[in-house]
């Protein structure tokens, strides 16, 4: 809803929204549980102020199943290159989706389009990303440089990890969040 609704937010709680996002994921995979349908729908804000990731349906337990070959299981909007592809979905592919995430929470769309499944498909596997300083203007470079790491279409060029992810966002978010207080 704060996307559809493209409410104004501060930058600082935007990252903190991701940053619980990678968290609770995180805990995931160090559980061995891969999310596979990561997008704004399962992620929920209460009224507080507190993020949970909900709807672990499809979850994949890593070591102990193997999804159907050429079963395309999620949301394609937020799949990575490599569950396009036919690859097995890891906790790379979770944070494929968490950077679309980002993105869309940053820029009110998804990077990625198309007026179909087979053209949002080849979108992803060929379009560069749009960068976020032409969609989002005012991002900060840091804040889109953790965002292009997350959607490194080779998969060895992304984050491994949301271990990794949260050592990078994390500064950011600290950084942001001293920055809006002393404004």
């Amino acid at each position: 809803k704060l996307i559809e609704s493209r409410q104004k937010l501060p930058l600082s709680q935007k990252i903190g929204y991701v940053a619980y996002v990678c968290r609770a994921l995180g805990y995931a995979h160090t559980h061995g549980v891969v999310h596979r349908d990561v997008k704004p729908a399962n992620v929920m804000v209460t009224s507080d102020g507190t993020v949970k990731v909900v709807d672990f349906g499809i979850a994949r337990i890593a070591e102990n199943s193997k999804s159907q070959s050429g079963l395309i299981i999620g949301t394609l909007g937020y799949m990575s290159p490599q569950q396009i592809e036919g690859g097995r979905a890891d906790a790379r592919a979770d944070i494929w989706a968490a950077g679309i995430l980002f993105y869309e929470l940053l820029a009110y769309r998804r990077p990625f389009d198309g007026d179909n499944y087979g053209a949002l498909m080849l979108s992803i596997m060929t379009q560069d990303l749009p960068p976020l300083s032409e969609t989002a203007p005012g991002t900060p470079p840091e804040v889109a440089a953790v965002v292009d790491w997350m959607l490194r279409k080779d998969i060895d060029e992304r984050f491994q990890s949301m271990e990794e992810v949260l050592i990078e966002l994390e500064p950011v978010w600290r950084s942001q969040q001293r920055s809006e207080v002393s404004d």
